[in-house]
């Protein structure tokens, strides 16, 4: 599982994990009908996120 950071077209960022970071870019996408860029995926660092949710708290926005 890769922990992925993914950035939207309004510099909005999304924090994640998915075993295919691109497969999951295109369905927040469409769900989105927003341009989303991945900019980093860490392989079988999946584990993390819910750390780097706890460390990035105080900039949430709308959950994310």
């Amino acid at each position: 599982m890769q922990l992925y950071i993914m950035q939207n077209e309004h510099g909005a960022i999304k924090r994640g994990r998915s075993n295919s970071p691109d497969a999951r870019r295109k369905q927040l996408q469409y769900q989105t009908h927003c341009t989303i860029s991945v900019v980093a995926a860490f392989d079988e660092s999946g584990h993390m996120e819910e750390w780097l949710h706890l460390q990035l708290k105080k900039f949430r926005i709308d959950k994310e």
